[in-house]
């Protein structure tokens, strides 16, 4: 099935609602590494969803202070790599439906009870995230 092609610029947007925590992160920018272009920018292939990683703050269930961490891809969606599109020998990426995103802890919430501030002991928290792209028309499959 044909998708739309990432490219540098293009964005990565992480769904608010976590497993467990609610997660407050601005849009992480693609950074292409493909020889080929699209409007004069390199377009995205397989492994650059890994140079994304967004700071975030987060607050989970149960606590009153947000906490601070960073947000990643964990793994695209199949419909999110071409099968058959590549650019130097890799495929290059689609804009798809939901890829799997991982917030990792860097400074817990944590919660006051009484004198005691109790930080999250979890260390990270899945979620979902999606593509944005300004491209409407280069199509690969």
């Amino acid at each position: 099935m044909p998708g739309l092609v990432l490219k540098t610029g293009d964005l990565a947007m992480f769904d608010p609602e976590f497993d467990g925590a609610m997660v407050m992160a601005p849009p992480g920018v693609l950074i292409g590494t493909g020889l080929a272009n699209i409007e004069m920018m390199p377009v995205c292939v397989e492994g650059d969803q890994e140079m994304v990683m967004v700071p975030c703050t987060y607050l989970a269930d149960g606590f009153e202070i947000p906490g601070a961490g960073m947000c990643i891809i964990l793994e695209l969606g199949p419909e999110q790599i071409a099968e058959t599109t590549q650019s130097e020998d890799l495929p290059v990426l689609l804009e798809g439906a939901v890829f799997q995103a991982l917030m990792q802890v860097l400074v817990p919430c944590t919660q006051i009870d009484g004198p005691v501030v109790v930080p999250d002991p979890v260390p990270e928290y899945p979620g979902e995230g999606f593509f944005i792209t300004t491209d409407v028309v280069v199509e690969a499959t």
